[in-house]
């Protein structure tokens, strides 16, 4: 029985140590959430697709990712309008994952586009967005 019990404690560890990372380490969601709220006044969704993309991208998640995006949301504040307008066209528009990778074209487009997970129609119509031409590599 003690077997068991450990056994069962050691499990849940890892269960917890798997799902803990760099996301949940320094709140990214919850920050995006928050602006992209109070820019937009839609609660914004996670779906399974922001999971793939922060998964992709995980190399780019630190503590002053959400400040990075901030600033460049700052330069480009139309892009909330463009996402209260088109939220119903895409999963894309209904989460704050899409100002991570508004950011992303902005400044790692070329690493964005090897590794888009995605149809690259989906990024097509995000990049024009925002104004960024991705086939002028």
């Amino acid at each position: 029985m003690a077997l068991i019990e450990t056994t069962d404690d050691f499990f849940l560890d890892v269960t917890e140590l798997l799902n803990y990372g760099p996301l949940e380490e320094h709140n990214i969601l919850e920050k995006l959430d928050g602006i992209y709220y109070s820019k937009t006044g839609i609660k914004p969704y996670t779906q399974k697709s922001a999971i793939i993309v922060w998964d992709v991208f995980e190399q780019f998640i630190g503590d002053d990712l959400a400040n990075k995006i901030q600033i460049m949301i700052k330069e480009h504040d139309f892009l909330f309008h463009i996402i209260k307008k088109r939220y119903s066209e895409s999963v894309f528009y209904q989460q704050s994952t899409i100002l991570f990778i508004y950011w992303m074209l902005k400044k790692h487009k070329r690493r964005l586009i090897e590794d888009w997970p995605f149809p690259k129609e989906i990024l097509e119509s995000l990049a024009s967005d925002i104004g960024v031409n991705i086939w002028d590599e």
